[in-house]
Order: C-alpha cells, then structure tokens, then sequence
C-alpha cells in the first residue's frame, strides 16, 4: 500500500492527491449511506408486516408516541415518506459523489496529458522527424487514461 502511495506522487500534484483522499471519504461515506437505505427497507418491511410491533422498538419516546397516535394508513404514509426523501438524499449525494470524480478525473487527465505532451516536446527533433504524430498522441491518450483509471481502480478498491 505504501507502494501506491509513492507511485501517486509521481503521477499526481499535491493538490490532486488531497482530492483523491477526499474523493475516498466520500466514497466511504457514500457506502455508509448505500448501507443505511438497504436498511431503511428492512425497517419499512417491519412496519408493514406489524405496526406495533415496530412501533415497540422505537427507543425514543417522543418518536414512539408520535408514531402510536397516528393510524395504520397515516403511519404507513409517513414511512412511506420517510423511505423515499432518505433516497433521494442518497441519490442526490451520489450525484454529487460521481460529480466531484468526474472533476478530479477531467483534472488528473488534463494535467497528465500536458505534462506528457511538453515532455515529447523538449525531445530532439530528429526524435519527431521519425516518429508518427499519431502515435504520440495515441501514446499519450492510452498512457494517461491507464494512469487515471488505474487510481479510479484503487479508491474503488479501497472503498469496498
């Protein structure tokens, strides 16, 4: 693991890398969040299949009144409520999430490609006159979309 580390600074500035370790946090808090909704099912399937029995388990008491007073139909409405505003909370961060990647990607590529580009540059120019344009420019695309997606590989990695 430290390995990947020192590799990273190679391939990425400073500033590139604090985003990646926050795109990880994220990415641990988005899992968390994936986690919590597959749960909330759980629970709503419960109150569904007994209401009273849920209602029970509830350990705060204001929540548990609240929730004993309503009818079978009101208190079905309002899980049903809670269920679908939890997922678009995750989904809405999950969007931001892939949002925020997609950035960090778009900047990681950009970066890498014009460091690569200026370094073909300052080479010889009898190194271009035998070299196809075109497979510099394939050099650069395919080794700098590797590069990035192999960090892309080891956050995801990370996060499961």
């Amino acid at each position: 693991m430290l390995s990947l580390f020192k590799k990273l600074q190679y391939v990425l500035t400073p500033r590139q890398i604090i985003q990646c370790v926050f795109l990880f946090i994220g990415s641990v808090g988005l899992s968390i969040v994936e986690s919590a909704g597959i749960g909330l099912i759980g629970i709503y399937v419960l109150a569904l299949a007994d209401s009273v029995e849920f209602v029970s388990k509830i350990p705060f008491d204001f929540i548990k009144s609240y929730l004993s007073n309503l009818s079978k139909i009101n208190l079905f409405f309002v899980l049903s409520l809670v269920l679908v505003l939890s997922f678009i909370l995750k989904n809405v961060y999950t969007f931001f999430y892939l949002y925020c990647e997609s950035i960090v990607t778009k900047n990681i590529l950009l970066n890498n490609s014009t460091n690569l580009y200026r370094i073909y540059l300052k080479r010889p120019f009898l190194f271009h006159l035998k070299q196809n344009p075109q497979k510099i420019i394939n050099k650069i695309n395919t080794g700098v979309k590797m590069s990035v997606s192999y960090i892309l590989f080891c956050l995801s990695l990370c996060k499961e």
